[in-house]
């Protein structure tokens, strides 16, 4: 029984190993040849049809396409004919067909090209890197002296480059940490060109050298100096089309561009210029407003540019003339009133001087005025010619003896009478209640504020601005160094045109005497 269970068994999976392979072999097996034909059939019509339908509009699209090519080709023939004819015409001669260089031609320029540029940079390049290496060997530690980097300046750049541009390790203590100033600014060339600022309008080139050459200081001066050159500028304008108020606004900025290249602009300019661009913004939404279908009439070219010399004249009469006028004024009677006996300031300020001439003109003549100067400009020389020729007893000193000028104030501890005042002027009354005035304002103030004077500040409000100054270096300009015999090669005098000043009691304005800390309610 066991055998036959065996055996049963073995034939058991013959079979089923026999079925498997019958499985699998039919799973192999391609489709039945009846189905092929019914599926193919189909097929076969659906391309044959499309086959008909693409052969039926080849012909025609083929046909199109030659004629497209045709008519292009005809039309690029007729505009190079008429280019011909036109070239005779005007006597030019006929171009010439270049053939196109083959692929050696073109290896070959290129080997010729990147061979001139290797030499041209092996012939430029020795002799400066030989020159570095022999500075280093035997300046090591050693600042360079300002003739040699004028000649490393024009020997790299031609005579025009600016030294704020260089970062040498052997540059000046000056020229690394005061870059952002206007550091020794090269003169440019005497030649204008034809398409420059300058020689379109002569005027900008007038302001540019005397600001350049510090024959027009001063604040106020320079603002109304500026006015004066914006109303030439304005009114030699000649204006085709287009938008009266964009074309005058970009030729504005290119002038003041020109300006800051010779000297950065004051605050007082820079508030002028403002309100001068403000005044064209108006102008150009009055252009836009109109365009679109106003009822107002279009003002013409001619009106736009009166309107304009209007503005700056009546800029130059409100925020200049009027304003010096009203400050003139203030000051005057305040001398008379406060019995003031000695007037103490320091260089040169137009409103300060002008107040004295002005009181001494009103009969007030018991006052003595002490003028204290400093280098390198001496502005105070300039003050001491005016009052002495308005027959003022002056006397002048250098920073050094102020002191001893201080040391005879005897103020009483009654407010309305101070024997001693000191009176400056200012470049920019900031909104904290700093003020920019000239270098050496700062000791100056401090000195009085010691010995107890009261300090008082001519500002005209164009001067007034919404910026907070904290240090000197940061908005400041730099005249020229200073270089005396005997000195040390590479040592030189840091000349800072502005202080920053804090010791101050009241600003005279034209809308008044205020408190320092008003200054912000007054900015234009």
């Amino acid at each position: 029984e066991r055998e036959k269970e065996r055996e049963r068994e073995r034939e058991r999976k013959a079979f089923e190993r026999e079925s498997s392979k019958e499985r699998k072999t039919t799973r192999k097996m391609p489709s039945s040849p009846k189905s092929q034909p019914i599926v193919g059939s189909t097929k076969s019509g659906e391309e044959d049809g499309n086959t008909k339908a693409a052969a039926a509009a080849s012909p025609t699209n083929t046909s199109n396409n030659e004629e497209e090519k045709k008519r292009k080709a005809e039309e690029k023939e007729r505009r190079r004919q008429e280019h011909l004819a036109r070239m005779a015409v005007e006597g030019k001669p006929k171009p010439k067909l270049q053939k196109a260089a083959s692929k050696a031609e073109r290896r070959a320029q290129q080997e010729a090209q990147r061979a001139a540029k290797e030499q041209e940079k092996s012939s430029s390049g020795a002799a400066p890197k030989k020159q570095d290496k022999g500075s280093n060997n035997n300046n090591k530690g050693v600042n360079a002296t300002r003739g040699g980097s004028d000649k490393i300046t024009s020997a790299s750049g031609g005579g025009n480059t600016d030294m704020r541009t260089k970062t040498r390790k052997d540059s000046h203590f000056c020229e690394r940490h005061f870059s952002h100033l206007n550091l020794h600014q090269t003169p440019k060339s005497n030649i204008i060109d034809r398409d420059s600022i300058e020689f379109q309008y002569p005027c900008v080139q007038r302001l540019v050298d005397a600001y350049q050459t510090r024959k027009c200081v001063g604040s106020t001066d320079r603002v109304r100096q500026l006015l004066l050159c914006l109303k030439e500028v304005v009114q030699s304008h000649s204006h085709k089309s287009g938008s009266y108020s964009q074309a005058l606004l970009v030729l504005i900025n290119h002038v003041i561009s020109r300006i800051e290249e010779a000297r950065p602009i004051s605050t007082s300019m820079e508030n002028a210029v403002k309100l001068l661009k403000t005044h064209l913004t108006v102008l150009s939404q009055c252009e836009k407003l109109k365009e679109a279908g106003d009822d107002a009439e279009m003002m013409t070219f001619e009106a736009q540019k009166k309107k304009t010399l209007e503005h700056l004249e009546d800029m130059l009469k409100e925020y200049v003339d009027k304003a010096v006028e009203t400050i003139v004024k203030t000051l005057s009677s305040y001398y008379a009133e406060n019995k003031v006996q000695h007037v103490v300031t320091y260089g040169h300020s137009e409103s300060v001087v002008k107040s004295l001439i002005r009181s001494k003109e009103n009969g007030y003549e018991n006052m003595c005025v002490t003028i204290v100067d400093a280098a390198p400009s001496f502005e105070g020389r300039k003050a001491l010619e005016h009052l002495l020729d308005a027959d003022i007893s002056c006397e002048y000193t250098l920073m050094h003896g102020m002191d001893v000028v201080f040391q005879r104030c005897d103020n009483s501890k009654d407010e309305a009478e101070q024997s001693m005042i000191c009176c400056i002027g200012a470049s920019a009354v900031l909104a904290n209640g700093k003020i920019m005035s000239r270098a050496g304002s700062a000791s100056f103030c401090d000195a009085a504020k010691r010995r107890g004077v009261k300090v008082l500040v001519a500002a005209e409000t164009i001067k007034f601005h919404e910026r907070v100054g904290i240090d000197s270096v940061l908005h400041n300009d730099i005249q020229d160094f200073v270089i005396e015999p005997g000195m040390v090669s590479d040592l030189r005098k840091l000349c800072l045109s502005y202080d920053h000043v804090n010791d101050i009691d009241e600003i005279v304005c034209e809308r008044g005497i205020i408190s320092p800390s008003k200054a912000v309610n007054f900015v234009i």
